[in-house]
């Protein structure tokens, strides 16, 4: 008597990233002005949905969040500031809206696939330009 092994073949779920909140800056970045505008609250929606159903930045940039998704350069100007106030350096991204000063800063974690949002800056004060010249 031959047994027969039945295989089935289970599709895997795609591994987007979980949100997490446990190292955002709410001294820095109140969430309360956030709600303030509800143009803001939907462009945080729509990065977390994204988020949770890609698998890798290049799919979430072609989700159409945002005006574009930039990667913060740990040796630059910015990035240097960034690093020291969320004390995070890999894997650290800044959304643009446009011509709106509204920025997201959040952090990718390809190991445990967690997305730790950092800031939802409204004034875009996480980096100011000195009006300033010398």
């Amino acid at each position: 008597m031959v047994a027969t092994l039945k295989v089935t073949i289970y599709k895997m779920a795609k591994r987007g990233f979980l949100p997490c909140f446990s190292n955002y800056k709410y001294s820095h970045f109140p969430v309360e002005k956030l709600y303030l505008d509800d143009t803001h609250v939907i462009k945080v929606k729509n990065l977390i949905s994204a988020l949770i159903d890609s698998e890798s930045l290049l799919e979430l940039k072609s989700k159409g969040v945002g005006a574009d998704i930039q990667p913060v350069r740990p040796n630059s100007k910015e990035g240097k500031r960034l690093v020291n106030l969320f004390g995070y350096e890999k894997n650290l991204f800044r959304v643009d809206y446009g011509k709106s000063a509204f920025k997201i800063i959040f952090g990718l974690s390809n190991d445990d696939r967690m997305a730790f949002f950092f800031a939802f800056d409204i004034d875009h004060s996480t980096f100011k330009v000195s009006s300033a010249k010398r």
